[in-house]
């Protein structure tokens, strides 16, 4: 039975925080609604840490998305709508770690287990995010991940040594809200490890997917390479990656690979 306060604690601070998200258009209504959700799924079964967890992974995120955003539209990087994200973004960093919270609950006795995928597939996602937007800020040359041959900024599989230092960045953010706001039987040096390895690989997978995975398009009116199927009104020309496999599909994967890192993390240390 779930306890009414803590019914009453969630409902506070998802009002809350909804009013901020709402004011500072960082998500949309449909986004906003399915952030909610989320968020109540994650109060009632993993814990405030996990809502903290999460609205500090979407404050940083968001405030890192909106640095030198005039530069990154300039260079057709900018995410669209002044930063602001929808339902489908929320599904795709949120989605996996919304299950692992859930089956937190479900399989009482692998608590712990669940509560470590869950950490793993939010810092995955975190690092995976500041990855991009700070890498968009890097001056030197973005590089595929496979082949290392030149990419252009933003592209699907682009990576930056400034996008590690990112990805690190919100490891270290992830790893100290996680301490402060869990309890943990593997201890912070462990927990560290857990984020680290998660963020990391996390990011990496993401890159690799993107480059290999992700559809990629070109329009046939103004000749642009675009990540939409539909360009300038018209259907664009498939140029390689796999047809509606998209960057939220990617972020998906990003996820997984957090939450499995992480289980792995806690069954061979535990």
């Amino acid at each position: 039975m779930v306890d009414l306060w803590l019914l009453l604690e969630a409902a506070a601070f998802l009002g809350a925080v909804s009013v901020v998200v709402w004011r500072t258009r960082v998500l949309d209504a449909a986004g906003g609604a399915a952030a909610v959700v989320l968020g109540a799924v994650v109060y009632l079964t993993v814990g405030r840490g996990g809502a903290v967890l999460l609205v500090t992974f979407l404050a940083v995120s968001a405030a890192f998305t909106r640095i030198g955003y005039e530069r990154k539209r300039a260079v057709g990087a900018a995410e669209l709508k002044g930063g602001m994200r929808g339902w489908r973004n929320v599904v795709g960093n949120g989605g996996v770690a919304g299950v692992a919270a859930l089956l937190s609950a479900l399989y009482p006795s692998n608590h712990h287990l669940f509560v470590h995928a869950f950490i793993g597939s939010v810092a995955a996602v975190f690092a995976d995010t500041m990855a991009t937007e700070v890498g968009l800020l890097s001056r030197g040359k973005v590089r595929r991940i496979l082949g290392f041959g030149e990419a252009r900024p933003g592209e699907p599989g682009g990576v930056t040594a400034l996008g590690y230092v990112g990805a690190l960045t919100a490891a270290a953010i992830s790893w100290a809200v996680s301490v402060l706001f869990f309890t943990n039987p593997l201890g912070p040096s462990r927990l560290l490890l857990t984020v680290t390895l998660s963020s990391v690989v996390g990011t990496t997978v993401d890159s690799v997917s993107g480059q290999l995975l992700q559809a990629v398009y070109r329009c046939g009116v103004c000749g642009a390479l675009t990540e939409v199927p539909v360009h300038c009104g018209a259907p664009a020309q498939l140029v390689r990656g796999i047809r509606g496999f998209d960057n939220q599909a990617v972020n998906a994967v990003c996820a997984l690979t957090g939450a499995v890192v992480a289980s792995v993390v806690y069954l061979l240390t535990g």
